[in-house]
């Protein structure tokens, strides 16, 4: 955004200076708000996946002791 400046008034000009100053700041933390809720969504994904690896790694675990203390049991059984 270019700022023109009003020779016939000063104030004007520092107005528009001030103005684009802001709009500047905004963008500015806009960008950084930006950058930090996808981290924040990158973070909370990984997160999630992690979850959902560990409950499928003990299911798998508790399915295996299932059928170790079956198998276990069958053959005490049949001895």
């Amino acid at each position: 955004m270019s700022v023109m400046l009003n020779a016939k008034n000063p104030s004007s000009s520092s107005l528009q200076l001030d103005s684009e100053r802001e709009i500047q700041a905004r963008v500015g933390r806009l960008a950084r708000f930006n950058v930090k809720l996808s981290q924040s969504s990158e973070n909370l994904l990984s997160a999630k996946h992690k979850t959902l690896e560990s409950e499928l790694d003990q299911a798998s675990l508790d399915k295996l002791d299932f059928c170790q203390t079956n198998l276990c049991k069958g053959l005490i059984k049949r001895r």
